[in-house]
């Protein structure tokens, strides 16, 4: 069997076209992250127009174990490294 890799941007581009239903899972995503309390690092964009910091923060409620490392930038972790 083949492998498949894909850039960031591909993967990206697949989920904001399909972000409708992307939406609908976030209640699994959360009992997820509630029930298996596996660690989480959100890195997020300090001033994000889109992502607000709010929305980071909020990974607070679903689990204890996460940790929001802030960087410039709408996708910090392609324009910071």
């Amino acid at each position: 069997m083949g492998y498949v890799f894909l850039r960031s941007q591909d993967i990206q581009l697949h989920l904001f076209c399909d972000y409708r239903n992307n939406v609908k899972l976030y209640p699994e995503f959360q009992k997820y992250f509630t029930d298996s309390k596996v660690p989480i690092l959100a890195a997020w964009g300090k001033d994000d127009p889109i992502f607000l910091l709010q929305v980071a923060e909020a990974f607070k409620k679903d689990t204890s174990s996460v940790v929001v490392q802030l960087y410039d930038g709408h996708f910090p972790l392609e324009t910071n490294i």
